[in-house]
């Protein structure tokens, strides 16, 4: 039901997009006259802005990194920055599935609602992981302090993103039920007002490109004497997880949405060599040469990473 063409899905993004039973689920969900934020839901807020006939609510969609054609963006970090200067009377959260991040995100939310307001989150089931059913109940504990709420079983589903389709076909013990490809549903009307979670400021930073329906990570290490990229096991790019607590996770240091994955030394001079391959800056810049250039362009290309580009490439950047 997207209107907006967005790029695939992102490993750090914790990127699992809706189904298009769940989005017209949760849009007739959405009250009338009302203003509605839409935090971390890109799919609903363009099957929201584009539905016939118009929606009579205002709306914001917040969100980490810009949606091309969602007009009503506020593009910043909840992890990390404040809630909005505004009282909204709705919103609808699909936060990461991990109880520091959910309570942050519903404080979030509180904060920028009217005292009768109500908020709709997406909640992971008790079998996503062995400590999942524990973090439900300690969440649960905690709402009880300040909210009202109930939840609705298996009422979400996600389409399985292209990244988790390239390690399943790469990994032979990898989990076949998808068990987190279902989810279940709160509702929750505050009673109280709730102080903002602590934010969650991670420690490294990341450069994100979008290429057309390619994003590509590199971990900013501000190492520049030499670019070297290698791979993380054996002689495959392919990183054949999609946990946070997969081992050697944290050797990553060029990531792509097509969960090709390697080892970066020398950051900022291959984000000078990557530039000049796509196209958007010349080596007369500020590129300086380097001895093993040639093997990057090929290794970028034995990524699918399109030489030249011809259509706009967006950068940004997050913590984690």
């Amino acid at each position: 039901m997207d209107a907006i063409k967005r790029p695939d899905p992102h490993p750090l993004d914790f990127d699992w997009r809706f189904s298009s039973s769940t989005v017209s689920e949760l849009l007739g969900r959405i009250p009338t006259g009302k203003d509605i934020l839409f935090i971390g839901t890109p799919s609903v807020a363009t099957a929201f802005v584009n539905s016939t006939p118009p929606c009579d609510s205002s709306y914001s969609l917040i969100e980490r990194q810009k949606i091309i054609g969602v007009a009503n963006q506020i593009n910043l970090d909840i992890n990390i920055d404040r809630p909005i200067d505004r009282e909204a009377q709705f919103a609808l959260i699909d936060a990461p599935w991990y109880l520091n991040e959910l309570m942050r995100w519903l404080t979030w939310a509180a904060n920028s609602l009217v005292s009768s307001g109500t908020i709709l989150a997406s909640l992971w089931p008790e079998n996503t992981r062995p400590e999942a059913g524990d973090e439900r109940l300690a969440l649960f504990d905690w709402l009880n302090t300040w909210a009202d709420f109930y939840v609705e079983t298996s009422v979400l589903s996600y389409e399985q993103p292209h990244f988790e389709e390239v390690a399943q076909l790469n990994n032979p013990e990898f989990i076949n039920e998808k068990r987190w490809l279902k989810g279940d549903l709160l509702v929750i009307k505050p009673k109280n007002p709730v102080a903002l979670v602590a934010h969650l400021k991670g420690t490294t930073k990341w450069l994100r490109y979008v290429i057309g329906d390619l994003q590509l990570a590199i971990k900013l290490d501000h190492n520049d004497d030499y670019v070297e990229i290698n791979y993380l096991d054996g002689s495959s790019w392919v990183w054949p997880h999609i946990s946070r607590r997969a081992h050697g996770r944290d050797k990553i240091g060029l990531w792509s949405s097509d969960n090709l994955a390697a080892s970066l030394n020398g950051s900022a001079q291959f984000i000078e060599i990557l530039d000049e391959y796509l196209g958007i800056s010349s080596a007369g810049e500020n590129c300086r040469s380097s001895s093993n250039s040639e093997k990057i362009n090929d290794i970028l290309q034995a990524w699918n990473i399109p030489k030249a580009f011809s259509g706009n490439v967006y950068k940004w950047q997050h913590q984690e």
